[in-house]
């Protein structure tokens, strides 16, 4: 509908788009001629947009495509996203392992710790 309106306002005599415009406040004006304009925007956009994807796509299968085939040398120490990701895998495992260090630090604390209050309380008579 908008493209047909525009098609026949383009039609319309200099004198009648004066006047149409004439007819219009500031603020009116202004939005109408963005609304003119809107279908150029939107092509250049859209233009835009178009070859983003493209990149995008490309950038995709490179990404998953073999290195001696195209693609991109993956791993960690060669691009920053996976050397990130590889460190907070190696941060993450580092801390699991810590903690479950811990847990047997304080498992063996606990036994020692009941062994000698059962063997405090088998002197004790209990």
């Amino acid at each position: 509908m908008s493209s047909d309106f525009r098609a026949h306002f383009n039609e319309l005599s200099p004198e009648e788009k004066e006047r149409f415009f004439s007819s219009l406040d500031d603020y009116e004006r202004d939005s109408f001629q963005d609304f003119l304009a809107g279908e150029t925007y939107y092509h250049g956009f859209h233009q835009q947009m178009e070859q983003f994807n493209q990149w995008a796509m490309s950038e995709s299968l490179k990404s998953v495509t073999p290195f001696d085939h195209g693609g991109y040398v993956m791993g960690a120490g060669f691009n920053p996203s996976d050397t990130m990701a590889h460190e907070a895998h190696q941060m993450h495992m580092d801390f699991g392992n810590s903690f479950s260090d811990f847990g047997s630090t304080h498992d063996s604390f606990n036994d020692s710790f009941s062994s000698s209050f059962h063997d405090s309380n088998s002197m004790n008579g209990f």
